[in-house]
């Protein structure tokens, strides 16, 4: 009987010992699952994060090539600027040097324009002084003229 109850109880021991295995095989067999699972859900994510990444990174460089020519063309613009503003320069002086001589000559001109009038005026006055003496000696020629031919 001692046996028997012994073996009994070892049966029973083994039954809950098998019941507690199958249990705790379940629970791993959960865990391993829900492992898989979460293990696929992080290469999933870690797909999705590359993917993303790359994408992000393609625009950056896209962003940056552009920012790279912008800043180019600035720098050339800059540059036409100030050949623009060179080319301004040089073209106001050359401008104030035509305005200077174009000044200068029409001060010279007056002067000259004066002086022909005043010539002119002083020549007027002479060809009147001369004219006036031709009538004259026309005026004494016919005066003297006259005398002669009554004289007796």
């Amino acid at each position: 009987a001692r046996l028997e109850d012994k073996v009994q109880s070892l049966e029973e021991a083994l039954h809950k010992s098998e019941w507690a295995n199958s249990g705790s095989m379940q629970l791993r067999a959960q865990h391993m699952e829900r492992i898989e699972q979460l293990e696929k859900e992080a290469r999933d994510c870690k797909f999705a994060h590359d993917k993303e990444k790359s994408s992000l990174t393609a625009r950056l460089e896209s962003f940056e090539s552009l920012h790279t020519q912008h800043e180019e063309t600035i720098r050339a613009h800059e540059a036409q600027a100030r050949d623009v503003r060179l080319h301004l320069s040089t073209l106001q002086e050359h401008v104030d040097e035509k305005h200077a001589q174009h000044s200068q000559q029409h001060t010279q001109y007056d002067h000259s324009t004066r002086s022909l009038q005043t010539q002119l005026e002083v020549l007027g006055h002479e060809l009147q002084a001369r004219a006036n003496e031709c009538h004259e000696l026309r005026v004494n020629k016919t005066e003297s003229e006259d005398m002669l031919e009554s004289a007796p």
